[in-house]
């Protein structure tokens, strides 16, 4: 599990195409003394599996089903990704539960100033579990929602965050790893399960 609070941005260094997916080889942020083989590694919001490791770099793969539901398969070398370790029991809980799992990916359609912050319009597919003010994961990075319509949202960035974030290489057309709230999505489900035609019928709709 992680918490969307990004602890490093580091550069794709090398990637090796593989039958089966491909190996991500990414540069190794000093803070990131503590991680081993086997840990999991949000990687622009992506959960992954260090599986080869050295005091440079650390090396992720990526299946084919992630590849095709996540941005991971635009990257190239030279590109730099949100980094964050998963969190530890009892550490400080700074964002919302992350899981790793993306959605959906969306594409930023308008960018504008507001003051000192950044407003940036993304479009989606499904805006369900999607609410102003709550919360959502962007490219791993945890944010609030400002406003949601038919198939965008937008969210305020300010300075410090695209400082410290890859949003600071957004542009129009960007793709983005989108995962919506975990406990929006588990309450909807909930919902679903009991407001089903007969419930709806005995209410005298």
């Amino acid at each position: 599990m992680f918490t969307g609070i990004i602890e490093a941005k580091a550069s794709i260094k090398r990637i090796i195409k593989k039958s089966n997916g491909l190996t991500f080889t990414i540069a190794r942020p000093q803070t990131f003394d503590d991680i081993k083989i086997g840990d999991s590694i949000a990687t622009n919001g992506v959960c992954l599996t260090i599986t080869q490791l050295s005091p440079q770099t650390f090396d992720v793969d990526i299946m084919n089903e992630s590849l095709k539901k996540t941005t991971l398969s635009t990257i190239g070398v030279g590109t730099k990704v949100n980094l964050e370790r998963a969190m530890l029991v009892g550490s400080r809980f700074g964002g919302h539960i992350v899981s790793g799992h993306v959605d959906e990916v969306g594409r930023v359609v308008n960018i504008k100033k507001d003051g000192i912050a950044t407003v940036y319009w993304i479009k989606v597919d499904n805006a369900s579990c999607l609410i102003s003010k709550g919360s959502v994961a962007l490219d791993g990075i945890s944010l609030t929602i400002v406003e949601v319509r038919a198939s965008t949202f937008s969210v305020s960035i300010i300075p410090h965050t695209q400082q410290e974030t890859t949003i600071s290489s957004w542009h129009v057309g960007s793709l983005i790893n989108i995962e919506k709230d975990q406990l929006i999505k588990s309450t909807m489900t909930q919902i679903k399960s009991v407001i089903d035609k007969d419930f709806l019928l005995k209410c005298g709709f």
